[in-house]
């Protein structure tokens, strides 16, 4: 496999060609399954996740910055995924039938309440990563209630920093939770 061949085909893939994609899983599928199954015993739990590897990777083909590197790119992906999927198992519910159930429900069930507080937690957590900056807009909006011009007025910055520090803050933020996997694109 020459590199300028997977070059090729990943600028292919990403102007549309859809057959350039598929060569490429093909090209890559015996090592991403070998990431995978590293990780994970049954057949099935592997091929579920290498299906789920290669539409992580074609819906986030844009961030790849070096198209050389779609091997190494793609089996992080892997390895990421194989590695949430082996410490958190299979999901037991859809993300409809979760918030349905909040929906009809009045009262907060002890599983509803057990996933809320893991997911407020992994939350901080990733807050926590982001610049002071980042973590005190964040806190100011979010947490705090603060509107755009209270948290001006408190800054001393104009509102249109407020607004621009915000939307900085939530893509930085964004970016951590899907280096982490928690989200995807």
């Amino acid at each position: 496999m020459e590199t300028t061949d997977t070059e090729v085909l990943v600028t292919a893939a990403r102007q549309g060609d859809a057959a350039a994609f598929d060569e490429l899983i093909l090209r890559f599928t015996v090592a991403v399954r070998a990431v995978v199954a590293r990780r994970l015993g049954r057949a099935a739990e592997v091929d579920e996740v290498v299906q789920e590897v290669f539409l992580r990777g074609y819906r986030c083909l844009h961030q790849l910055q070096e198209e050389s590197r779609f091997g190494g790119w793609i089996c992080r992906i892997a390895a990421r995924l194989a590695i949430n999927r082996a410490v958190r198992g299979r999901p037991l519910h859809t993300a409809e039938d979760v918030s349905e159930y909040l929906a009809d429900s009045s009262v907060e069930s002890p599983l509803v309440a057990v996933l809320r507080a893991e997911q407020q937690a992994e939350l901080v957590g990733m807050i926590a990563r982001l610049s002071v900056l980042d973590q005190q807009t964040l806190q100011a909006y979010y947490f705090d209630g603060y509107s755009v011009r209270e948290i001006s007025l408190r800054s001393g910055a104009p509102e249109g920093t407020v607004k621009r520090r915000l939307h900085s803050a939530r893509m930085r933020l964004r970016d951590e939770l899907m280096q982490a996997g928690t989200v995807s694109c």
